[in-house]
């Protein structure tokens, strides 16, 4: 019978309000902690080592504004085959999905200036280190502009 109890939360407990997945982990950290061969590091991303392609969320930087994309491997020289989603805005805060037509682009690695990122959700969906990445974003701007 008692677990079908409800059992209310204690004054003490408070709704989560950052997410639990940790931000500051290297990419090399991470292809470490995979058995050897799984995984390698090329230019600062994760690869898959039997496949070559590449794993993780990065910000990439376009002239006016930056975007997330998943990089789709196919890294071709320099250029990576990146699929973007697009934001919306859900209650004040920014979200992103995936459009109905895949938006997909070629980029050079050079634009790519912050990741690996988090994904968290299904759809929508978020990146914690938004807020992050928006400050890193308008100090590469910033840079850019006095030199």
């Amino acid at each position: 019978m008692d677990k079908f109890v409800v059992k209310t939360p204690s004054a003490s407990w408070k709704a989560k309000t950052r997410s639990h997945l940790p931000v500051n982990i290297t990419v090399n950290y991470r292809a470490r902690n995979y058995p050897e061969g799984t995984f390698h590091v090329d230019d600062g991303m994760l690869f898959c080592s039997s496949c070559n392609v590449v794993v993780d969320y990065y910000a990439v930087e376009y002239p006016k504004t930056y975007y997330f994309g998943r990089a789709l491997g196919g890294a071709d020289g320099s250029f990576i085959n990146f699929k973007f989603p697009h934001s919306t805005s859900s209650s004040g805060a920014k979200v992103f999905n995936w459009p109905r037509h895949d938006d997909i682009d070629r980029v050079h690695s050079s634009c790519v200036f912050y990741g690996p990122v988090v994904i968290v959700g299904v759809g929508p969906f978020t990146f914690p280190q938004l807020g992050e990445v928006e400050q890193v974003y308008q100090w590469l701007r910033k840079s850019r502009k006095g030199s």
